[in-house]
């Protein structure tokens, strides 16, 4: 646990030095993201899914809506906020992973532009 704790530390040092303009914060802060919900895995204390969770949502935020990464984004977001509810309500993850498994489809049923 030791080098997550180091990874999540040197990450909020890299997102405080970098503005928020750059053209990485987006990948940063989900980066810091996934590290939080890493160690939410192994502790299962909820601050870190919950700010997982908010990094998430701020680097959603910051990515353009026709952006490759995007949906991905998408995804890793719906996965945060539905794996408390895998430890405590397995039935009510089902509900919400099913309004986001259609909500998905339809983002990839969608034409790239530039593909047309």
């Amino acid at each position: 646990m030791n080098d997550l704790e180091e990874a999540i530390d040197r990450e909020r040092e890299a997102l405080a030095i970098t503005p928020n303009n750059h053209p990485d914060r987006a990948a940063m802060l989900n980066n810091l993201g996934k590290k939080l919900a890493s160690r939410y895995e192994g502790t299962g204390k909820m601050e870190d899914m919950e700010e997982a969770i908010a990094q998430a949502r701020d680097a959603l935020a910051m990515t353009p809506d026709n952006h490759s990464d995007r949906a991905a984004r998408l995804h890793k977001l719906e996965n945060m906020i539905a794996r408390p509810y895998e430890r405590t309500d397995p039935q009510q993850h089902q509900v919400h992973a099913d309004k986001f498994d259609s909500f998905e489809n339809s983002l990839n049923n969608q034409k790239d532009p530039g593909q047309q």
